[in-house]
């Protein structure tokens, strides 16, 4: 599979088109003909002859010429000024578009990186408590739920297949490629597993947010953990807009711009022993932000341990070459996600548990990277029948 998006502008797409002024011209202003105008400054003066009439046709002619002569140079002047200030505002703007974030060091803060953080700058306010004596039971998530859940839902979408996810029997899955995220969930197992949702409109300030997330029920061991921890990574977006919501709006009003965040969670394969929850974010604040990323959790329910997906596989030194080859195959030639680097860049951002795709299908493994360029952000992956050749030998 191969996703690309872009996100912002270019600045020469944000400038107005500025159109020259135009210099009006009078009858005033223009000889009669051309040919007036050349015997006027050809013709040999009579020396004895000038009156004073004439001397003062000839003054009011040159003020005249003097007077068009101011116009243009203020018009010039005025025309100036306003490229100028079209530079300003396109540089200004510019500055506005982020570029990825730092490395995480941690397993879950690596699935959780914050647009907000770069957008606000120092304003951010993160993680930040209101209150030091607050519940821990008693999270910024539930004071979410208060105001953020409509009634009957529909008036938060575009349409009601937002809410709408159809699950799919293993035998759907035909070809050798995987083709699309989607559900694909054994009902037949020990645990149950439920789909819940964060839903925000503002129509106001054009703010529209629509999260799902994945919960398990049963008797797992460290059940509790592993859906704290499907919630939280999911519904962060949402918590730090509400924690950092009067600067974001100011943002928003100043740029003309609007938030649609669509964040949905899938289960794209799942048996007695484990489970697959893969995460799409598509979240755009017009031309100041735009990415779309996949972000996956591979659960062993045996043990209740989300797995670190970098060690799932063991890929050796030339797999980097082979991941092109095989994408080129499966996706055709991607001119943003495997054009620009080199096989060793590939190759890393496999082993990157910040870029790294890595969930278990009906047809085997899906394996590949979220990337970001200059005003794009896109994820592609590849479809591995054949992982076990790649499982980690004990």
């Amino acid at each position: 599979m191969d996703s690309k998006e872009l996100f912002g502008e270019t600045q020469e797409q944000i400038k107005e088109q500025i159109k020259e002024p135009g210099t009006e011209t009078t009858a005033e202003q223009i000889p009669e003909s051309v040919d007036e105008t050349n015997a006027e400054q050809t013709s040999e003066p009579e020396i004895c002859d000038t009156t004073s009439e004439q001397i003062q046709l000839q003054v009011a002619t040159a003020a005249k010429k003097g007077n068009g002569r101011a116009a243009v140079a203020v018009l010039t002047v005025l025309f100036l000024l306003i490229i100028g200030l079209c530079v300003y505002i396109a540089v200004s703007l510019s500055k506005v578009i982020p570029v990825s974030g730092e490395k995480k060091d941690t397993e879950y803060e690596a699935q959780t990186e914050d647009p907000w953080e770069e957008i606000l700058g120092d304003k951010y306010k993160g993680d930040e408590k209101t209150s030091d004596d607050t519940p821990e039971e008693e999270t910024a998530s539930e004071d979410l739920e208060k105001g953020w859940q409509d009634s009957d839902g529909d008036a938060l979408f575009h349409d009601d297949a937002a809410h709408e996810y159809p699950n799919h029997a293993e035998n759907e899955f035909a070809g050798p490629y995987y083709e699309e995220t989607a559900d694909c969930i054994d009902k037949n197992v020990s645990y149950e597993v439920k789909r819940e949702f964060y839903d925000c409109l503002e129509e106001k300030e054009n703010v529209n947010i629509c999260i799902s997330y994945i919960q398990i029920e049963g008797d797992i061991p460290g059940i509790d953990e592993i859906n704290k921890a499907l919630k939280d990574n999911t519904i962060f977006f949402a918590e730090n807009y509400e924690q950092n919501k009067k600067d974001i709006l100011e943002i928003l009003e100043e740029s003309g711009t609007g938030i649609d965040a669509q964040i949905k969670s899938f289960v794209t394969y799942n048996t007695e022993h484990m489970i697959s929850v893969v995460v799409r974010e598509d979240i755009s604040m017009g031309y100041m932000y735009r990415d779309v990323a996949l972000r996956c959790y591979n659960i062993n329910l045996d043990t209740g341990t989300i797995l670190d997906n970098t060690t799932i596989l063991d890929l050796n030194e030339e797999f980097g070459q082979e991941f092109r080859e095989r994408s080129n195959r499966q996706n055709g030639v991607s001119e943003g996600g495997i054009e620009p680097y080199s096989d060793d860049e590939i190759k890393a951002m496999l082993e990157d548990e910040d870029s790294l795709i890595l969930f278990y299908t009906p047809l085997g493994m899906e394996l590949g990277y979220n990337y970001r360029g200059d005003y794009y952000s896109g994820w592609i992956t590849i479809t591995m029948q054949d992982y076990e050749n790649y499982l980690p030998t004990l």
